[in-house]
């Protein structure tokens, strides 16, 4: 009987180590849940730093892609929202860090203040009162842009600009910033005013905007922010999104501006950018915190603070246009 008991007790604490080792692990797990897919520049700066952060830290953590923006139909959203809730059930993080407003209204809704996991978002264009934010489970770093930082850029390369024209892809994201841009010059809080806005939702559509706008002579610039949702046709699949940039670079006589990186690096003349590292380094500190026993609701909201700017000097000698060196020296970045 000894050693019965003995063995028995041997299994049983073997047994509970098990189960509190387990419950360790899975305290201090992290699922990463981005809106894009693994490719698209901003999520890869994201994850170059968001991973860097939890690796440090000795984090476990997964990532898991909705890849909406190649698969932007509203089934596949769904679809994609259901893998992921799916994976967060298997995989039982104490933490989601949730990446961009799709995460957010297709995800992360169900457990606001109805579940013990602990969230933090990165990239929310939308006002956070849209998705139930702030709650006492999620916190994170909202995604505002400079249009007027750019349009000030703009002004001092080209001093004769008097009005823009926006034309994006008719994604939801682009919808989101797109109303706070309008918001701004409605109020004259732009520096040059909008002479117009565009959406075309195809290429062919894409394409005709382009013209149109390249012939206006009320168009002096074209802000094209978003460019990623282009259809090859009504229906049909996304265009490669260097493409429709390389495309517009090559049939347009007008200076383009963005507000993300990629817009600079594919093309256009400027940017100034908010900075994907940013989301990233935020995000996963507050990730850090919270796994440290900070409670999520304490942890407040936050914006974005950090753009910086992008100068494409290829572009700026396509179109004989001169940087004016006080520019160049205030560039981030240098595109040659």
């Amino acid at each position: 009987m000894t050693i019965r008991r003995l063995l028995f007790q041997v299994i049983f604490q073997s047994l509970v180590g098990l189960i509190c080792l387990s419950h360790g692990l899975a305290a201090s797990r992290v699922l990463v849940v981005h809106s894009y897919h693994a490719e698209f520049e901003w999520v890869r700066d994201i994850n170059t730093v968001l991973e860097n952060q939890l690796t440090a830290a000795g984090i476990a953590y997964r990532i898991f892609y909705m890849d909406t923006k190649r698969k932007p139909d509203a089934a596949w959203k769904s679809e994609a929202a259901r893998q992921a809730r799916h994976m967060i059930d298997q995989y039982s993080p104490a933490v989601v860090i949730a990446v961009d407003d799709n995460a957010q209204n297709f995800v992360v809704r169900p457990y606001v203040d109805k579940s013990p996991i602990q969230f933090v978002f990165a990239g929310v264009n939308a006002d956070p009162q849209k998705y139930g934010y702030p709650a006492g489970n999620v916190t994170g770093i909202l995604e505002r842009t400079y249009p007027d930082q750019v349009f000030k850029l703009l002004k001092m390369i080209r001093p004769s600009v008097s009005h823009v024209a926006w034309v994006s892809d008719d994604s939801a994201t682009a919808d989101l910033v797109l109303q706070r841009v309008r918001r701004k010059a409605e109020s004259g809080q732009l520096p040059i005013p909008m002479a117009s806005y565009m959406q075309p939702a195809t290429l062919k559509q894409w394409k005709a905007a382009i013209r149109k706008c390249d012939a206006d002579p009320h168009v002096d610039a074209l802000l094209i922010p978003l460019y990623h949702t282009v259809k090859t046709h009504a229906g049909g699949q996304s265009v490669l999104a260097s493409d429709v940039m390389r495309w517009t670079v090559n049939n347009l006589r007008k200076p383009i501006v963005g507000l993300w990186p990629f817009s600079a690096h594919d093309g256009a003349l400027c940017a100034v950018v908010v900075d994907p590292r940013e989301h990233g380094r935020v995000a996963g500190l507050m990730a850090r915190q919270i796994l440290a026993g900070k409670k999520t609701g304490d942890l407040p909201m936050v914006e974005n603070k950090n753009g910086f700017v992008i100068i494409n000097t290829a572009a700026a000698a396509k179109l004989d246009i001169e940087i004016p060196f006080e520019v160049m020296l205030s560039a981030d970045e240098i595109i040659e």
